[in-house]
């Protein structure tokens, strides 16, 4: 007799895994592995045989988050991650890759990798191995959530319960839909004289600018069939209107779904908290935060709110986890005792990554201060074999 018919075994399929980035996927594998006898069952079932694809004892997932939605650059991942749960140990750690991470052989940034791999209908398996590579490990999974969903399934919730370590402001939160808006600018096609064009550090003759409410010229220029580059400084300064400011108290706060996206997509924190490291740790809370509000008694006392979130994340979530891992993967989740993050960034003079000159790519990016990947395979194979110390904040419960 079929239990489960087909339709949800479609939707437990996209889901079981899901959303590790933003606290699905470790909190609907915590729903799974302590609400049944998953471990027992997978036991008597299966044996000591397992499904799983490991590499040195460890079991690599690649974690993307992305914006959803039918705007410009709705497939882009803004965030980029690899769970690596080591299965002697029982420990996490989450790699980090900042989306301006650039690829020399796409000539692309790491945020555009899955879009790439849709054109060709393996979106999730192209961004495994690029990686992969990049990390100098095997990933033979992936989870990809658009953040539509994760919003959708904290309000299923009712919210959740942050701790916020550190109180910050961000000025820059980039408002939806008004990626592009000039604000109080416009651009247009007009002569440039010598003098000007060599202020601006252009050729003379006909341009693209951009022009203030009084038609000066405001900033750099382009030819006429190109956009015009703008830093993230130039961004800042001219188009306010782009942005929202978002201030956090430390404490705890109890977040809606949009607050708790906006406490984890922050990326220009004041102080510390604009660092990856930070956004990094920022998931983590939200995780913890999602698990613990997930398998709470009432949650789990309510069957129509645990259907109304299996609902709300089937639409949400692309995995490529074989369903016949699903038991051993709960398994695993349950017995887990700590996380840790390992940032690759470019926030100080040994970071492992540096920013070039602007002008040399078009945009602000980041690229591997060796040439290479040489440094980040061994950074990584380093810190992977490296022991953690668990803390309360980094234990899942």
């Amino acid at each position: 007799m079929k239990i489960i018919s087909i339709r949800m075994k479609k939707i437990i399929k996209k889901i079981v895994i899901g959303l590790a980035v933003f606290a699905i996927f470790v909190g609907l594998m915590f729903l799974w592995s302590r609400t049944t006898a998953a471990p027992e069952v997978f036991s008597f079932v299966f044996g000591p045989k397992s499904f799983l694809t490991l590499e040195d004892d460890r079991l690599n997932v690649l974690l993307l988050g992305m914006a959803g939605g039918t705007h410009d650059g709705a497939t882009l991942t803004d965030t980029v991650m690899v769970a690596s749960y080591n299965t002697k140990t029982k420990t996490v750690k989450l790699i980090s890759l900042p989306r301006d991470f650039w690829i020399e052989k796409h000539n692309k940034k790491i945020n555009a990798l899955y879009q790439m791999g849709l054109n060709e209908d393996q979106g999730l398996s192209f961004t495994r191995g690029e990686v992969g590579e990049i990390l100098g490990i095997n990933i033979p999974y992936a989870v990809r959530v658009d953040f539509s969903g994760f919003v959708k399934a904290v309000d299923t919730l009712g919210g959740i319960e942050v701790k916020v370590s550190k109180s910050f402001d961000d000025y820059f939160y980039p408002v939806p839909g008004r990626e592009k808006d000039l604000c109080d600018y416009s651009e247009s096609l007009m002569e440039v004289d010598e003098d000007k064009a060599r202020e601006l550090g252009v050729k003379s003759g006909q341009l693209k600018v951009l022009l203030d409410k009084d038609k000066n010229i405001a900033t750099l220029a382009a030819e006429p069939a190109q956009d015009i580059a703008y830093t993230d400084h130039l961004v800042f300064k001219f188009f306010p209107c782009r942005f929202e400011h978002l201030n956090f108290k430390a404490g705890m706060e109890l977040m809606d779904g949009e607050r708790a996206l906006k406490y984890v997509r922050s990326r220009h924190g004041s102080g510390e908290e604009g660092s990856d490291f930070a956004r990094s740790k920022r998931q983590q809370l939200v995780i913890q935060a999602f698990g613990d509000k997930a398998l709470s008694t009432k949650t789990l006392l309510n069957p129509q709110k645990v259907v109304n979130l299996l609902q709300t994340l089937g639409a949400s979530v692309d995995s490529d986890v074989p369903s016949e891992t699903y038991l051993e993967i709960g398994s695993l989740v349950r017995q887990a005792r700590g996380v840790s993050n390992i940032v690759v960034d470019a926030s100080n003079k040994d970071s492992l990554l540096v920013v070039p000159p602007v002008g040399r790519y078009g945009a602000f990016v980041v690229v591997p201060r060796s040439g290479d990947y040489f440094e980040i395979h061994q950074y990584i194979k380093d810190s992977l074999s490296k022991e953690i110390i668990s803390t309360p904040e980094a234990t899942l419960k």
